[in-house]
């Protein structure tokens, strides 16, 4: 924010507001699913008493409540501010590049395909995380809180079991990121170097086409790219491992919350199954499906 005007900030409040109400949607949404499935259950029920038009108008009215949610999930999901930032940051970053002085060409001076590729590949990690991440990041926050809210007022003995599952997917979560984030400045810097290689080419392409040098640069452009590719299979390796596991902690969640709710019904302390898929739709909001957005 440091680079955005007043009207930026209060448009990061606008698109932090909704963020936050965009998350609030699903645990609520949950509430009335498992209202839905209660009403089946109470309905088929034999001698519950529920006549078919009670049966209607219950769920007609719950259904209205998705329709509405959905509405409000839609209209929110889409205020985001980002490109405004991005472009002030640009205009400053060529700002300071113009203010310095003129140096004799050498490696720490940097060329100007080196700037260029800064340029954009900064700029749009700064755009994505803005627009994206931040948003991201308030939206579990906001759906992770409302989600412990309402599955502690629920049932706090399935709340504590099932909600064990969160340690071990931060956990993986946390511990693979740091070689993501290395993997992804080495393919950064080759890709600068690469820039480079095509910009000095270009430069001196009479030059380069008198002495047949095309031949070497290829090889030197290649032998760039081949090093950005191993790094992107790496990194592409780490985020399989990140996901494998914090899937695996997920489909185990499940489980673990099917065993224990119906263990819990079947001896009297869960008194209508709505409750247990309330916590399955918990699970999934909480655990990696979100997780895994953020840290990408």
């Amino acid at each position: 924010m440091k680079y955005g005007t007043g009207f930026d900030r209060g448009l990061q409040i606008v698109g932090s507001l909704a963020s936050v109400i965009s998350g609030a949607v699903f645990p609520i949404m949950t509430v009335f699913f498992g209202q839905i499935v209660d009403n089946f259950a109470e309905y088929f029920q034999e001698g519950s008493g529920v006549t078919v038009e009670d049966f209607r108008r219950r769920i007609n009215s719950l259904s209205l409540i998705f329709v509405y949610l959905f509405l409000g999930k839609f209209v929110m999901g889409y205020i985001s501010m980002a490109a405004r930032i991005s472009t002030l940051i640009r205009q400053a970053y060529l700002r300071s590049v113009f203010k310095q002085d003129l140096l004799p060409p050498t490696n720490n001076n940097g060329s100007p395909g080196t700037i260029a590729i800064c340029i954009t590949t900064i700029t749009s990690l700064i755009q994505g995380g803005i627009g994206e991440k931040v948003g991201g990041i308030l939206q579990v926050l906001a759906q992770m809180i409302c989600g412990f809210a309402i599955a502690f007022s629920r049932h706090w003995k399935l709340a504590g079991v099932c909600s064990t599952v969160l340690p071990a997917v931060t956990l993986t979560q946390i511990l693979c990121l740091p070689a993501l984030v290395k993997l992804e400045h080495r393919i950064v810097t080759q890709d600068a170097r690469a820039a480079d290689v095509v910009e000095e080419v270009l430069a001196s392409i009479r030059t380069t086409q008198s002495l047949n040098a095309h031949h070497r640069a290829e090889e030197q452009y290649k032998k760039i790219v081949d090093i950005a590719k191993g790094f992107g299979v790496k990194k592409a390796f780490a985020d399989a491992c990140s996901a494998g596991l914090s899937y695996f902690f997920v489909f185990a969640s499940y489980s673990l919350c099917f065993f224990y709710g119906v263990r819990l019904f079947r001896d009297g302390s869960i008194q209508n199954p709505g409750v247990i898929v309330t916590w399955v739709y918990n699970i999934l909001q909480w655990t990696c499906v979100k997780l895994l957005m953020i840290f990408a």
